[in-house]
């Protein structure tokens, strides 16, 4: 479904036909033979209907868009793992209107790496629930950070904010995930050990 900046700016949407990316093929476990276009973002400009691309290659997955902040969180598939990293689109999009955009990779920052069979709760639970206790005290340690008083303190509030914020939104996207899981082992665990829990 198409998503809107948080300035409301700017419309996302997925294609595979858009960037003509040349068609991809692999070979499934079972040995059949399986051809795919990879699909991109792109962002269109609502006030003047511009269309600009906003990712690339063939390893994308999931793609969401910030509330309060001009962010993309863009899931990848690589190498057996899944990567979540952070696209800086303010940054993004002023390059693109001086005309000196880089590659979109290049405003994009990993910000965590998971197994690929952490999708599924499969005999997987310690794993997973040390993931999300390492990934909450990351959050905690980030937020303590923010509240050093050598931080003016509207800066220190506003940094602070975009930390629990953000925390929240990881787990609202953690919580989504999990319900592909039929079992309910894996929503049961993300419920159980909330990253935004500190």
């Amino acid at each position: 479904d198409p998503m809107w900046t948080s300035d409301g700016k700017y419309l996302i949407f997925r294609s595979s036909t858009r960037a003509g990316d040349p068609e991809q093929q692999t070979t499934t476990s079972d040995g059949k033979t399986r051809r795919w276009t990879p699909t991109q973002m792109f962002f269109i400009e609502v006030a003047t209907g511009r269309i600009i691309q906003a990712t690339e290659g063939t390893d994308l997955g999931g793609v969401y868009l910030a509330r309060k902040s001009n962010r993309m969180f863009i899931s990848r598939s690589r190498d057996g793992q899944w990567t979540l990293s952070v696209m800086d689109l303010d940054r993004f999009f002023a390059d693109v209107n001086r005309g000196k955009v880089g590659r979109p990779t290049d405003y994009e920052r990993t910000i965590g790496t998971f197994q690929k069979e952490m999708g599924r709760a499969y005999g997987q639970e310690r794993a997973i629930v040390q993931a999300l206790l390492a990934l909450r005290k990351e959050m905690c340690f980030l937020s303590k950070v923010m509240d050093i008083s050598a931080i003016p303190e509207k800066e220190r509030r506003h940094y602070y904010q975009l930390v629990l914020d953000q925390a929240d939104c990881m787990q609202r996207s953690l919580e989504e995930s999990a319900q592909k899981d039929r079992s309910g082992k894996l929503a049961s665990i993300v419920r159980n050990n909330k990253v935004n829990a500190f």
